[in-house]
């Protein structure tokens, strides 16, 4: 693939992959147990702060995707459509990133708990990596070794991730004939090709339904996959006249309102950060003041009645 077909299909597989974690809060809990092996009640609390953080040296730093569960537990999402020898310091960076930003002060020293993440590889080759290896050497000459564990998704069936609890990629199912389409030869090849993404659809429906029957994701989740993967299924081949009669099969399935649901990914991503940056605002100001008290000769009972610690510990 040339850089300009990698970047086309890479846009293409974000932000469907952004749009399917924007769905209801227990498909997306049901996913990250599937995903991550927890087993988190259906109605935990989940939250998705912003993803976009800005390093020391005035970078920008975006992971794929951010799940808090309970206030407490944090998970990082990272998919890629090829290998990336950087990874490994793309992955810690945004552990990093999650971790600073729920840093706790204990007394004179400071707890951060980093996120569990995993990175996500559409297609792979031999050089995808099972995991990457992350080693912390510290000054005292301890060394820590951290493994952030590959999916690789084409090694996983339908009936796989059915059955896992990852129902929620059932689109990137439609990736599995896209090389192989482009490279035949014949229209015969093609119109084979196009009997089993035919087949393939009809198998991706029913593993739809039967996760929406097991309550692994709403009537409305489900809707919105079965589009999406309409949306996949229509980028990846609705350029071969061959798959006619696949898009046929699509006739009586309503087109999502694709770029609605961005926008409205966007705005709850902005209203978040925003919400963010005012606790951070509300907490900086309440140090300064319980500073200038103690400063003062104001006790801590004085202190801890104004107010002003429990504004900073919120």
């Amino acid at each position: 693939m040339d850089n300009k077909e990698i970047g086309a299909i890479f846009q293409l597989f974000d932000k469907v992959f952004k749009c399917l974690m924007r769905l209801s809060d227990r498909a997306i809990i049901h996913f990250i147990n599937g995903l991550f092996g927890t087993q988190y009640p259906p109605d935990s609390k989940l939250t998705r702060p912003g993803t976009e953080t800005v390093n020391p040296y005035l970078k920008h730093s975006l992971a794929d995707m951010v799940m808090v569960i309970n206030r407490e537990y944090s998970y990082v999402l990272e998919a890629q459509i090829k290998n990336d020898p950087d990874m490994g310091v793309r992955i810690l960076q945004y552990m990093l990133n999650e971790g600073w930003r729920g840093a706790q002060v204990e007394g004179s020293g400071i707890r951060i708990r980093l996120p569990a993440a995993r990175v996500i590889y559409w297609e792979t080759s031999k050089g995808t990596p099972d995991k990457e290896r992350i080693c912390f050497e510290f000054p005292d000459g301890h060394t820590y070794i951290y493994e952030v564990v590959s999916f690789k998704f084409p090694e996983y069936s339908v009936g796989m991730l059915e059955a896992g609890d990852l129902g929620l990629l059932l689109p990137f199912c439609m990736l599995k004939y896209r090389k192989a389409v482009k490279g035949a030869k014949s229209r015969e090849a093609r119109e084979a090709l196009a009997k089993e993404v035919g087949a393939l659809i009809e198998e991706v429906v029913g593993a739809v339904r039967r996760s929406e029957d097991r309550g692994r994701m709403s009537h409305w989740d489900g809707e919105n996959v079965l589009r999406l993967i309409r949306r996949m299924q229509r980028e990846l081949y609705g350029g071969y006249k061959e798959f006619r009669e696949v898009e046929c099969m699509w006739e009586d399935i309503e087109v999502i309102d694709y770029e609605g649901l961005m926008r409205k990914a966007e705005e709850a991503d902005r209203k978040v950060e925003q919400a963010i940056q005012e606790k951070e605002q509300a907490t900086w100001k309440a140090e300064q003041a319980a500073r200038k008290l103690r400063k003062m000769g104001v006790s801590e009972e004085q202190v801890v009645a104004a107010g002003l610690l429990e504004i900073a510990e919120q």
